[in-house]
């Protein structure tokens, strides 16, 4: 499943497993399929991963300028009204910047998916998501099925701050 391309919606590709360059920390790198829980976790033990360039983090919004990556080579352009002239008729003109730091969101449920083959050769997927929809289309298309062959279900989804609308992709393939 190296290098299969996946949609995360939005115009956002990603592989499913890293076939080249490791993007991230936590980028999938290994799949572990296993009868036990047991054997999966010794088998995942065995996962080597050898770095031959390591690159310096971007941690803040000044190291992405400095490094110039951006999330959106294009961003859209919100306007409305004469700005120039709103602001030479103005009383008072503050200028500066504020920043407001680390944030950090938690799920409150696990990026978790469960497949189970159907007795008609379909698949079914429990998968904690916002886009069922996503889910069940990229299942599809790594398995090479019809998209009527894979149903995913989720009981719920709530404190996902919408990565569960994209991250849970990969982890349901």
């Amino acid at each position: 499943a190296a290098g299969l391309k996946l949609s995360l919606g939005e115009g956002v590709e990603e592989e499913s497993l890293v076939s080249h360059e490791i993007p991230y920390v936590g980028a999938r790198v290994a799949l572990v399929i296993a009868t036990t829980r047991a054997l999966a976790e010794a088998a995942a033990r065995l996962v080597q991963v050898s770095l031959s360039e390591v690159r310096t983090p971007i941690l803040t919004i000044d190291d992405a300028i400095a490094a110039k990556s951006f999330f959106n080579d294009a961003p859209a352009a919100l306007r409305k009204g004469d700005a120039a002239s709103a602001l030479k008729s103005s009383d008072v003109i503050v200028r500066g910047s504020v920043s407001v730091g680390h944030q950090y969101h938690f799920y409150m449920e696990t990026q978790s998916a469960y497949a189970t083959i159907d007795g008609t050769g379909g698949v079914a997927v429990d998968v904690a998501t916002q886009s069922p929809g996503s889910v069940a289309s990229a299942v599809a298309h790594a398995l090479g099925v019809s998209a009527s062959k894979v149903e995913a279900r989720m009981e719920r989804a709530g404190g996902g701050y919408g990565g569960k609308a994209t991250r849970s992709v990969p982890t349901a393939v």
